[in-house]
């Protein structure tokens, strides 16, 4: 078994122009290789519509690997093995590992960028 971890939670993860909040809730499931394995962040206190999402993970060497970021934009090597879903309506920022594997094991953190200042929705 291996352990993936959410950042330790709830992650909180500061706007720097509005006051919002990234939150994540402290997971640390075991994980069988080949299961499924599922990541949220809900943002409390914005407007989803205004901001790029993003996930990321920390791996064991302490690097950052870009895993995400909304409209189906995959890091490389990520295409076919994660799916991530932006459900703006409900704020809410999912991350699914479709069949986990040894490389798998690290910490898993969201993010965003605020659009066009956050003056203007970007679909």
């Amino acid at each position: 078994p291996q352990e993936l971890s959410a950042a330790p939670g709830p992650a909180r993860l500061w706007g720097a122009v509005l006051s919002m909040i990234l939150e994540q809730y402290t997971r640390e499931p075991t994980v069988q290789e080949g299961d499924e394995v599922t990541f949220q962040c809900i943002m409390k206190g914005g407007v989803m519509s205004y901001y790029f999402m993003y996930w990321y993970r920390q791996g064991q060497r302490g690097t950052l690997e870009w895993i995400y970021m909304e409209g189906d934009i995959y890091g490389e090597g990520f295409q076919d093995c994660i799916k991530g879903l932006v459900e703006k309506s409900e704020n809410r920022f999912t991350l699914q590992i479709l069949s986990a594997k040894q490389g798998d094991a690290a910490t898993y953190y969201c993010g965003n960028k605020l659009k066009c200042n956050g003056m203007e929705q970007i679909e």
